[in-house]
Parts: C-alpha cells; sequence; structure tokens
C-alpha cells in the first residue's frame, strides 16, 4: 500500500509536471504535496467535493507593469513588516517584481533561485523585517517561502507620528522630491508610510489614495500656491476609504441574509451556469473573508474579489475601468434596466420532479430572472415559500403529481408577494 502510494504520487506529479513545463519545479512539488495532504484528509469524507472545493480554489494574481506591480508590492509588504524599514521594503518589493517577471519569462532556474536568495536575505534580517519571521526560517527551503509569504502582518508600533507631516505640511522636503528623478521615490515613500499605518486598507486602495496623491500633486505644482493646494490632500482620501468600507459591509450584510442573489440580479443576460459558476465564487469569497475582523475583511475581499472578478466578468463598463477600480465599478452596478425580465405566470414558472435533482440556488436563479428588482422582503417571503414548496414535493411518493398541485399555488403566491 504504502509503495503504491508512492507511485499515485508520482504519476499524479508527472502529469502535472508535462502539462506545465515552465512552471518552477520546487513550487510544483510543494503543491503536489499539499494536494497529497488534501486528499488524505478529504477522500474519506461525506461529501468529497465540499471538502476539496475551498482547499483547491485558486487565488489568482493579474498582470501588472513593472511600475504598479512594485507599487503594489511596497504596499503589501509594508502592511506585512510594519517595522522594517523603507530600504528593506523597496528591496524586497523590487526582488519579487524581478522573480515575478523572471517566472513570466519562463526562466525558473533564475527564478527559484531569486526566491531563495530573498528568503535567505528576510531571515538574515529578521531583528528590522519581523521577529514572527523566526520560526518559519526554521523550515526547509521548500516550505519557508510559503510560510514567509503568507504570514500575518506584525503589530503596528503605537509611536508612529502623523504621515501627514512630510507628505501635506513640509513643503521644502515635497519640494525636493517632486522632481523627475525623484518623483516615483516620493510615490513608494509615500505608500510605504501610509500603507504601514493601515494593515485594514486593501491594497488597491493603498493604490488608489497613492493615486490620488500623485494627480494632487502634480496639479497643485502647477499653482501659485501649491503648499495652499495640497495641504488638505488627506481629506480626499476619507471618500475613497469610506466607499469601500460600505461595500465590505454591505456586501457581507447581503451575503449573510441572501446568499449569492444580490449578484445575480446585476447580470441577468448570462446563461444560468455561468451565472452559478460566477455566483459560487463571489459566494466563497464571502464565506472566506467575511468571518474575519474588520481590521482583515477588506484586504481579504478586495484581494480575492478583484481576481474573481477579472477571470470571470466580461461587463464592459467595468473591464474598461482601471484594474485598481474594477471591483469598486461592479459593486456600483444597478440592476440592469435594459433587461427583460421573463413573464410571471403559470405558463413560464412551471416546475416539474426533475428539479428535485437540480441544486436549490440553481433554481433559484432562474427565479431571480424574473423578478429582478425584487426588494429584500419580497425575495425574504419568496425564498421561503420556494423552499417549502420543493421540500414538500420532492419528499412526496408521486412527485409529479404534487408538483401539478402545487405549482400554480406557488405562483400564485409568489406573484401577490412581487406585485
Amino acid at each position: 500500500v504504502y509503495f503504491l502510494k508512492i507511485i499515485t504520487f508520482l504519476q499524479f506529479l508527472y502529469e502535472i509536471s508535462r502539462r506545465h513545463p515552465y512552471f518552477s519545479g520546487p513550487e510544483l512539488i510543494y503543491f503536489a504535496e499539499k494536494f497529497k495532504n488534501y486528499l488524505t484528509e478529504c477522500c474519506p469524507a461525506a461529501d468529497k467535493g465540499e471538502c476539496l472545493t475551498p482547499k483547491i480554489f485558486p487565488k489568482k494574481k493579474n498582470k501588472r507593469t513593472k511600475t504598479a506591480f512594485k507599487a503594489w508590492e511596497v504596499a503589501r509588504l509594508s502592511q506585512r513588516f510594519p517595522k522594517a524599514d523603507f530600504i528593506d521594503i523597496t528591496k524586497m518589493a523590487a526582488d519579487l517584481n524581478k522573480i515575478h517577471m523572471e517566472s513570466c519569462k519562463g526562466d525558473q532556474i533564475e527564478c527559484a533561485h531569486d526566491r531563495v536568495t530573498l528568503f535567505k536575505y528576510i531571515c538574515h534580517n529578521q531583528d528590522t523585517v519581523s521577529k514572527k519571521v523566526g520560526e518559519y526560517c526554521a523550515k526547509q527551503e521548500l516550505e519557508r517561502s510559503h510560510c514567509i509569504a503568507e504570514l500575518e502582518e506584525d503589530d503596528k508600533p503605537a509611536d508612529f507620528p502623523s504621515v501627514t507631516a512630510d507628505f501635506a505640511e513640509d513643503k521644502d522636503y515635497i519640494f525636493f522630491l517632486i522632481g523627475s528623478t525623484k518623483s516615483m521615490f516620493l510615490l513608494f515613500r509615500f505608500l510605504y508610510e501610509y500603507s504601514r499605518r493601515h494593515p485594514e486598507y486593501g491594497s488597491l486602495l493603498l493604490l488608489r489614495i497613492a493615486k490620488v496623491y500623485e494627480a494632487k500633486l502634480e496639479k497643485c505644482c502647477a499653482e501659485a500656491d501649491p503648499p495652499a493646494c495640497y495641504g488638505k490632500v488627506f481629506v480626499e482620501f476619507e471618500l475613497l476609504v469610506t466607499e469601500p468600507q460600505n461595500i465590505v459591509k454591505q456586501s457581507c450584510d447581503l451575503y449573510e441574509q441572501f446568499g449569492e442573489y444580490k449578484f445575480q440580479n446585476k447580470t441577468l443576460q448570462v446563461s444560468t451556469p455561468t451565472l452559478m459558476e460566477a455566483s459560487r465564487d463571489l459566494g466563497r469569497v464571502s464565506d472566506k473573508c467575511c468571518k474575519l475582523s474588520e481590521k482583515h475583511r477588506m484586504p481579504c475581499i478586495e484581494d480575492y474579489l478583484s481576481a474573481v472578478l477579472n477571470s470571470l466578468l466580461r461587463v464592459t463598463k467595468c473591464c474598461s475601468e482601471s484594474f485598481l477600480n474594477k471591483w469598486i465599478c461592479l459593486s456600483a452596478l444597478q440592476v440592469d434596466d435594459t433587461y427583460a425580465p421573463k413573464e410571471f405566470n403559470a405558463e413560464t414558472v412551471t416546475f416539474h420532479a426533475d428539479i428535485c435533482t437540480l441544486l436549490e440556488n440553481e433554481a433559484l436563479a432562474e427565479l431571480v430572472k424574473h423578478k429582478p428588482t425584487a426588494t429584500m422582503d419580497q425575495l425574504k417571503t419568496v425564498m421561503g415559500d420556494f423552499g417549502a414548496f420543493l421540500e414538500k414535493c420532492c419528499k412526496a411518493d408521486d412527485k409529479e403529481a404534487c408538483f401539478s398541485e402545487e405549482d400554480p399555488k406557488f405562483v400564485a403566491a409568489s406573484k401577490a408577494a412581487l406585485t
């Protein structure tokens, strides 16, 4: 049995490796080992799919330009290691940028070498980067990089001075940095200082704030009195912060009450399978992130949600937006008023015994298409009636007879509730 398990594992590694010839060798071994552990845990489970799905649900990264990727890494690393100095953060961000580019070009040997070098640097400088990495630095090379990459952020120092001093009040410092050769340094320095003070913000929100700050300085430097112009720039950040905070709260509240409906009713033209796939993925994001503390909700939702939307949605208005604004754009979409709902009557809403083999959410997705503007109270009533209707007829000895009798009653009650 032992040798059979080893042969099966090697066969799996062989099949995956030949399909991904440019993927990093150490990474393949790491993820194959993880997958083996998932199978060991989930194969005895009653619902194997339910056990495996959340474990193998991918967290996808998006293609970014070199500068944008480095800025993103500066923001993330500054949040994770708020005690690290600026030189360490920018060095690690530059190294990760190089590793990312090598991986994209298929140079896996150089990529693997640079990863090992980077994490040796982190471990060698753990006193200044973060003491939390100590226990992970003792692990083998194969595990070390993943452990450090998934490390929770360090505790924020309590004695941070106000960030406005250097970036809104000190006109001489700002004037020195905004020259053409220093402007990118200013952006990274601002990201570093602002991000390490706000671990509760998503990395994309931090980039949006940095973009507004950069645009404000560019505008103000052409004014007669630049300091008076950019002196209140931090006030402009408040709306940028409030909007995603409200979206996160509303999304988690809605998901807790109504599951996936409030995403479904914004994309009604797509086929039911596509609608269900998108809703399930968004449901996983909510299920994973809404359980977290307020401090960790926004970074979690922003990171995962952007990846899901980027891979699933084809909403022209939002796909043409900047990557930084994509999930904000989608969240702001209203119910599509160009969609013509299906007629809601006994002829168009007829259920038969075969619905008992469908997922309840799939049936609900079809139901939503009849009334995309349903209010929360209306939806709650219809969903409750629908669940009771299915439970009664799917348990009946003669399912078809039950559906024939109960379907008109359900349609009439739903039509009245949705009027």
